[in-house]
């Protein structure tokens, strides 16, 4: 659905209110269910943890088409700081997939470098297309969080 308008931002709001995790979102497939159905270009905002292999692809889809595209990437603390150290079985939370691992501190320092330089690359995509990435972790408010980081960066008025 499209919003227009400072007057559409409580019903958008109740919207993202509303919603409840159910799983793994189909990016890509959205992406293009959107570029179908709309004829307009404006602002999409994507919220996800980008750790989907068709996230950039479906950044670009969208970018595309004109749409000005901004990503918020939601990371959680535990994943940069786990508490837990040598043998652990690590699940997807979305997928249910379950993975061993041995957690030393150089596997957790690897993990995080990659995060660093996929972020990084992530930012620097988006902002090739003129949008804009916002880093959020878990457990902030997101709206608090995320809207005076996009009004600083001009992207909100």
């Amino acid at each position: 659905r499209r919003f227009r308008g400072r007057a559409s931002i409580p019903p958008l709001l109740d919207l993202v209110g509303s919603w409840q995790p159910s799983g793994p979102t189909p990016l890509l497939g959205r992406a293009r269910t959107l570029s179908a159905a709309t004829r307009r270009s404006g602002m999409v905002v994507v919220i996800s943890d980008f750790l989907m292999p068709e996230g950039t692809e479906s950044l670009d889809r969208l970018a595309a088409r004109r749409e000005q595209v901004v990503g918020v990437q939601v990371v959680s603390a535990s994943d940069e700081h786990p508490d837990a150290l040598g043998e652990v079985q690590l699940v997807d939370a979305e997928t249910g997939h379950r993975v061993d691992v041995d957690m030393s501190p150089e596997v957790v320092e690897a993990f995080r470098e990659r995060r660093r330089t996929a972020t990084a690359a992530l930012s620097r995509r988006l902002a090739g297309h003129g949008g804009r990435l916002v880093v959020t972790d878990s457990s902030d408010d997101l709206l608090a969080r995320v809207v005076p980081s996009l009004v600083a960066g001009g992207v909100l008025r």
